[in-house]
């Protein structure tokens, strides 16, 4: 007689809950903001050498004072450190420092810093508190929230991650003002992309005040932080997952994200790769007759007021390896490339497949009219 075979269903449900803190000048009140989120009086800090000069040092100051035990850990800037290598440092020096299970790490940072940080706390012991510190507007409107981390592998961004909620987000506007232009750029792209996905009302004020914002008006950017992060967190509580609504933040990433790969995440940014991106997937709509001319040209003309500049060489660009990128992207599934394409502004959808074929018309159309002296590809 056979032994019977069993099944047993195992249902469980996560819950986390994240308070996100928003207003200038809440990194210099900590007392209020920040100590009475810690579940204990031991942190670690992960920063980069420059925001430690600009805002660390003060930061550890003020912990040490209120009796917070602070351990420092630096690491290079750049898209091209958000790799295995640098977190295995990051995890040598936990255990050195004998770090526990209750200690909570802070990021002090951009989207390096935080989706790095996040993977390293997500993964330290199965999981400690994480507190993010966003310090640049794309990291403040959009990679802090809605608990993504992850790090990057040379063939692939972002590929090895997970979802992983902090306990807080700290997020001060005021800090903007000591950050670059072209960094400030790489937000203003994710707060287009927002836009066009559902805020109609939202990419007619950027449109009327990009000049503003570029010049770091500092009542503009506060609306623009709390206008995009009120769009994009009531997308991530629909579907904190990403199974549905949560996949049409990925608007110009497809083609975004194989750009950076193929610039060795040095040679463009992720705002330019991303808004690259965003127009390239609206001209495959508008061919597709998905997306109207109008709307359209509303969206390659605001990104063109960016005037953004990538250092690839568009010239020797290899449409072959950017299909095989794609290829790659841990959004499709079962073989099949799906693109988030915008049918209106304020309204996208998901299409499944979208063929090479898309992909090279829209290029060699754009590239046609880059030589001819029209619209840059970004």
């Amino acid at each position: 007689m056979k032994d019977k075979i069993q099944t047993i269903c195992m249902q469980f449900e996560r819950k986390y809950q994240c308070q996100m803190i928003i207003g200038p000048g809440i990194l210099a009140d900590i007392k209020t903001h920040l100590i009475p989120l810690l579940p204990t009086a031991e942190v670690v800090l992960v920063t980069n050498p420059l925001l430690e000069q600009l805002y660390g040092k003060r930061l550890v100051a003020d912990l040490l004072n209120h009796k917070v035990a602070v351990k420092v850990i630096l690491v290079p800037d750049g898209e091209n450190y958000k790799n295995i290598s640098t977190a295995k440092k990051i995890f040598d020096k936990l255990l050195q420092g004998q770090v526990n299970r209750s200690t909570t790490l802070i990021t002090l940072g951009g989207g390096v810093i935080g989706d790095l940080g996040g993977f390293v706390a997500a993964t330290f012991m199965r999981g400690i508190p994480l507190i993010h510190i966003p310090t640049t507007l794309l990291a403040q409107i959009d990679s802090s929230i809605g608990g993504k981390v992850a790090v990057d592998h040379w063939r692939a961004k972002n590929i090895i991650g997970s979802f992983y909620q902090p306990i807080a987000i700290l997020i001060d506007p005021a800090v903007l003002e000591s950050l670059p232009v072209e960094h400030l750029k790489n937000g203003l792209v994710e707060a287009i992309k927002i836009a066009i996905i559902q805020s109609p009302s939202f990419f007619q004020w950027l449109k009327q005040n990009i000049d503003l914002l570029l010049k770091k008006n500092r009542r503009a950017l506060n609306i623009l932080v709390n206008r995009a992060i009120k769009l994009k967190s009531e997308i991530v509580l629909q579907d904190p997952w990403e199974r549905k609504e949560r996949y049409y933040l990925n608007l110009g990433h497809s083609i975004g994200h194989a750009l950076e790969v193929m610039g060795g995440y040095e040679n463009i940014t992720h705002g330019e790769a991303v808004a690259a991106g965003i127009i390239m997937e609206t001209r495959i709509a508008h061919y597709k007759n998905i997306c109207p001319t109008k709307e359209m040209n509303e969206i390659e003309d605001i990104i063109k007021r960016l005037q953004l500049n990538p250092r690839l060489n568009w010239e020797e660009f290899d449409l072959e390896k950017l299909w095989k990128t794609i290829l790659l992207d841990k959004k499709n599934k079962k073989g099949g490339i799906r693109f988030v394409l915008p049918e209106a502004i304020g309204k996208v959808g998901l299409y499944q497949p979208i063929w090479k074929e898309d992909v090279a018309n829209v290029f060699n159309a754009i590239f046609t009219e880059k030589k001819k002296g029209g619209i840059k590809i970004c």
